[in-house]
């Protein structure tokens, strides 16, 4: 049975995987546009053998409800600290590729206290970033699309529906920088040189714009690091989260309202 949550009427799949060990928190991650928990592809396998990891897909994506209302970022946070909290998981680190960068921002801000720390992944500070050039970006968008669409071929005949336009409005209405300098916990930066989707100068923005982060460029690597860079990922993951401490006390709750965080979104 494929284990879900409801949150605000929608279904949200996630999946499981590792063992979990004492004083080291699970691992949420957070898939891109489009893509479902195989999107990850080695890269979980490596980080589920040191700590419990919680893949979790958006809405409208792989065996997630798709809805029939318009939403935003913010709601897709909160789909995720919904899977958390069903799960009995009181805090995470939070790692986001691309559109799920910017869901693990919002979710730093709008659910800090469940929030441990961040990786960010080949993702941007939505308006207000540097735009890719349109002949740049829709060569990379073709790409982009030939790695997801075989992986949804292989599965399930509702995974093969999955592919919800409300996730690309989503992204197109993220208003990042206001939330970032919001952020404050231990924050990781990682990002191709050569990203044709989401230009590097946003990952130095987002490293500038949040307290203290840590900042790793990939020389030579464009937006699918996770495929193209995986080792390389995974090691500066796993040396980040590996050096944070067990046992720091979670921030005290702040409540953010929606229309601060993203735009006016509905869930359904």
């Amino acid at each position: 049975m494929v284990p879900t949550v409801l949150s605000g009427g929608c279904r949200i799949h996630y999946l499981v995987r590792g063992e979990g060990r004492t004083g080291v928190p699970p691992l949420l991650l957070l898939p891109g546009w489009g893509c479902d928990t195989a999107s990850w592809g080695g890269l979980l396998d490596h980080l589920a053998a040191g700590r419990r990891c919680i893949a979790v897909e958006h809405r409208g994506s792989g065996a997630s409800g798709r809805c029939r209302r318009l939403f935003g970022i913010a709601t897709m946070a909160d789909d995720a600290a919904r899977v958390l909290a069903a799960l009995g998981v009181e805090r995470a680190d939070v790692l986001g590729n691309s559109l799920g960068g910017m869901v693990g921002q919002a979710l730093a801000v709008r659910h800090r206290a469940r929030v441990r720390s961040l990786v960010l992944l080949s993702s941007s500070p939505g308006v207000g970033g540097v735009p890719s050039h349109p002949r740049l970006l829709l060569g990379a968008l073709r790409a982009l699309r030939g790695r997801v669409r075989p992986r949804v071929a292989a599965g399930t005949r509702a995974n093969r529906r999955r592919f919800d336009p409300a996730q690309l409005g989503a992204t197109l209405g993220w208003f990042g920088p206001p939330v970032l300098s919001r952020i404050r916990v231990p924050t990781l930066v990682v990002h191709g040189s050569r990203d044709s989707v989401v230009p590097a100068i946003n990952a130095r923005l987002m490293a500038r714009l949040i307290p203290r982060a840590r900042l790793r460029i990939l020389p030579d690597a464009g937006h699918l690091i996770l495929d193209t860079h995986a080792g390389m990922v995974a090691d500066a993951v796993t040396a980040f989260l590996d050096g944070l401490a067990p046992t720091a006390p979670p921030p005290a709750t702040v409540t953010v309202a929606a229309t601060k965080v993203a735009p006016a979104s509905a869930a359904g």
